[in-house]
């Protein structure tokens, strides 16, 4: 499970993409997504985090290095397109799957009569 940093409060959450439990904010854009993805543990160990934690909370600015932020850019666009075609995935899937149950019941229901 991913742990991040909310760089509105400082606390640490779940999932960077993932809305604050204590200030409720949710990173929306793209730049807001990537930051959110730097300050996570697939970026920092638990140490690094709470000293940019720390940094959020006494009100000093985290600066990220045009580089990184190029090389790990998260595109909102993409991860909406992502998430409606793994909801249709899973639509499919879950129809079959009933499907395949129904079928599974007339046919025993057929053998029982």
């Amino acid at each position: 499970m991913t742990i991040a940093v909310c760089l509105k409060c400082g606390e640490f959450k779940r999932g960077a993409f993932t809305p604050c439990r204590k200030c409720g904010y949710l990173p929306d854009d793209d730049e807001s997504l990537t930051k959110h993805l730097l300050v996570s543990d697939h970026y920092h160990s638990r140490a690094a985090l709470q000293a940019i934690a720390d940094r959020v909370k006494s009100g000093q600015a985290i600066n990220f290095d045009p580089e990184t932020l190029k090389q790990a850019w998260v595109s909102k666009q993409e991860m909406d397109a992502e998430t409606k075609r793994l909801g249709w995935g899973c639509s499919v899937v879950f129809a079959v799957a009933i499907a395949a149950v129904v079928a599974v019941v007339l046919i025993v229901a057929y053998l029982i009569s």
